[in-house]
């Protein structure tokens, strides 16, 4: 994969308005038989690396797959530049629309679909970031990328299926109106191409 392949670009023409997925806590971090603790460590360093003009109002979503079916992500609502403590991040165990199973004290990432979705399609992504970066517009007339030719919703399995296929030849999706996704099997790499898109 090269950082000069093109990118992909795909609508989403819609207003925030909160996690469009039922949500089934299965307990607290602490009752996940998994320590997550290197999880944190690693999604807070790289959070603490991304360049603060690709994100706006502090808004976006991280996240690292744990194993086959699990990752732990952001939660829903968070500050990117506020990421401190353990309770500001989820496991989701399991996605099943219209349900994500998770453990935590909050609701994981609204675009916690999405992450799901590329994380069953692409074995060797590892983590992904998803901001929202405020030139958006610009970056989009400074790079060459593909375009579908719909609106499609944000936090819905719709929206995922969509990124999944356009991910097929490299691992970074414009979507228009919204932000960017960026996928990658190591922290370095992931935030390497991430910075290429800035």
């Amino acid at each position: 994969m090269h950082l000069n392949e093109k990118l992909k670009m795909i609508f989403v023409s819609e207003e925030y308005i909160g996690i469009k997925f039922q949500g089934i806590q299965l307990g607290s971090l602490d009752n996940y038989d998994i320590d997550i603790d290197p999880y944190i460590e690693t999604l807070k360093s790289l959070i603490g690396k991304i360049p603060s003009e690709s994100i706006k109002d502090g808004s976006g979503n991280v996240s690292m797959r744990i194993d086959h079916d699990s990752f732990i992500i952001t939660t829903t609502g968070m500050d990117l530049s506020k990421v401190y403590q353990k309770n500001q991040f989820s496991v989701v165990t399991k996605i099943k629309n219209p349900n994500i199973y998770f453990y935590g004290k909050s609701f994981p990432s609204s675009e916690s679909p999405m992450h799901g979705l590329i994380y069953k399609h692409y074995e060797d992504i590892q983590l992904i970031i998803h901001t929202h970066p405020p030139n958006l517009e610009k970056l989009i007339l400074s790079n060459h990328f593909n375009i579908a030719e719909h609106n499609y919703p944000y936090g819905t399995w719709e929206l995922g299926k969509i990124v999944v296929n356009l991910m097929k030849n490299n691992y970074k999706v414009i979507i228009k109106n919204h932000g960017i996704v960026v996928g990658g099997k190591y922290p370095e790499d992931v935030l390497n191409i991430w910075c290429n898109f800035i």
